[in-house]
């Protein structure tokens, strides 16, 4: 795993997504692994210091990256459109960057503001996150059953956590959400577009990680596993094999 950005310290963040997870049923394997005294938040900033790397790995896409993320995005939107499934356009990492304009390198600002538990926008992050959560616990509870991911989901609630079982899985889920609501609000006083689509952030991530899968670069071999491990396996289902195979088909090209 790549060395961890310079933060002084990650312990208040951490004590964040405890805080966020500990009176939430299914999100206790994460709550455990983050208490202090029992726990091993120490494996837990492990991963929240990849994510921030991943971050990071935004500002250094080139213009060859850009092409491959372009074409790969064409071929699923073209396999869309000749199944009837076409809907928004999806979130890019190009997209996304190019949307800063001059200045992609407003991700290394946010990297190290999201983890200042001072902020406003870190405060605020956390009580979406928490709210989103809790929604979903209140569907999954009332309904009594295996949520129905191809069903419509409000933009105000999270069921990420409500089938997956595992702290692997689940501790993936609880960071990459943060992140997002995290940069949603970061991004969102630059009165970008790009911030009011649905899962901007994680969408455009998955390119990142998929580039680096794909390159057998494999910088981040962990949270790539856990997005593209269907949710039976342990995983997130959040990369499809159908995403990793068009990048496969550019890249081969």
């Amino acid at each position: 795993m790549e060395q961890r950005p310079s933060l002084d310290n990650l312990e208040p963040i951490m004590d964040l997504l405890w805080d966020v997870t500990r009176d939430l049923p299914e999100m206790r394997p994460v709550a455990a692994m983050l208490d202090e005294e029992d726990g091993k938040p120490d494996k837990a900033e492990a991963l929240f210091s990849s994510y921030l790397n991943l971050i990071d790995s935004l500002t250094d896409l080139s213009s060859d990256d850009f092409d491959t993320i372009r074409q790969a995005n064409a071929i699923l939107d073209a396999e869309d459109s000749k199944s009837n499934r076409a809907g928004p356009r999806r979130m890019t990492a190009d997209r996304l960057v190019r949307s800063m304009g001059s200045d992609p390198l407003i991700f290394k600002d946010l990297i190290r503001a999201s983890t200042d538990v001072s902020s406003d926008d870190v405060e605020g992050a956390k009580a979406a996150l928490r709210m989103k959560l809790e929604q979903g616990h209140q569907i999954y509870a009332t309904t009594g059953r295996t949520v129905d991911t191809k069903t419509s989901i409000p933009d105000d609630v999270i069921l990420d956590h409500v089938d997956r079982y595992g702290y692997e899985a689940l501790a993936n889920t609880t960071i990459a959400n943060y992140l997002q609501e995290y940069a949603t609000r970061h991004l969102s006083s630059m009165n970008l577009d790009t911030t009011r689509q649905k899962d901007f952030f994680i969408n455009a991530l998955s390119d990142v990680l998929i580039l680096d899968h794909i390159s057998g670069q494999n910088k981040f071999r962990d949270i790539f596993e856990a997005w593209s491990r269907s949710r039976k396996a342990g995983g997130i289902g959040w990369i499809t094999e159908k995403q990793i195979e068009a990048y496969s088909i550019v890249t081969r090209s």
